[in-house]
């Protein structure tokens, strides 16, 4: 019914429209039967999705080429905290801490996530921290030649491990895996973004806060994109 809503000029429009729709739904329902005000609630929505009109292509979070796709929305919904927006760039395990300091629970040392509770107050910035990150698979190797893949081709490259409760990545699967995956250094306002089958290299200075205008050429290489990319060598043990 959304997509043949009139109102909306296009899918985009639509999908936004359905997504407010129901988390409106939800947030009804807590509001009506008493339980907003008993709890703690916390959205968080999946990778972009978008055209690249350098590349003619579609992004679908799938690489850090495309680092705006990989951009989420975090919201904590609770009822000591008035309403307000946060631009601070952030991470997804950052959810932990901040739910345990929200309720007076100690935070285990010797995790990477920072509690957001300080930055929801006002009190405290996360701007400059370092952060690593890599893609999974490539999209583009999967659909190379319009001949699809399907899951299970990928699952195949997998053992599971029932003792652990994991998922190991066989010997055999482990260097064709790791060609085709893309790897990303953030810190402070230098973004590298490498991927060693492709041989592709981009570093660039960045603004977190708007990462969509990571600049589409690479720039010189510099002193500090030498030291990064030295890093992302050693932390993914390439």
């Amino acid at each position: 019914p959304f997509n043949r809503n009139p109102a909306f000029s296009n899918p985009g429009e639509a999908c936004i429209a359905m997504t407010d729709s129901q988390i409106n739904a939800f947030l009804d329902y807590f509001q009506k039967s008493g339980l907003l005000k008993k709890s703690t609630l916390i959205l968080l929505s999946d990778h972009g999705d978008g055209w690249d009109n350098h590349l003619n292509t579609v992004s679908h979070g799938s690489d850090f080429d495309n680092i705006w796709a990989n951009k989420v929305i975090l919201s904590f919904i609770n009822t000591g905290y008035p309403p307000k927006q946060i631009v601070n760039l952030v991470r997804t395990i950052d959810i932990y801490p901040t739910i345990l300091e929200m309720h007076n629970i100690k935070v285990p040392g010797g995790i990477d996530g920072k509690s957001l509770l300080g930055l929801i107050k006002g009190e405290d910035e996360t701007d400059g921290r370092t952060l690593f990150a890599e893609s999974g698979f490539d999209i583009r190797q999967k659909y190379a030649g319009q001949n699809l893949l399907n899951v299970s081709s990928e699952a195949r490259s997998f053992l599971y491990e029932p003792r652990e409760k994991l998922a190991l990545l066989k010997d055999e699967a482990y260097a064709d895996v790791l060609k085709r995956k893309w790897y990303l250094l953030i810190e402070a306002d230098t973004a590298l973004i490498y991927n060693p089958f492709y041989h592709k290299l981009r570093c660039a200075p960045i603004d977190g806060l708007k990462p969509e205008e990571f600049p589409f050429a690479l720039e010189s290489p510099t002193e500090k994109c030498s030291e990064m990319l030295k890093k992302i060598k050693e932390f993914n043990d390439l």
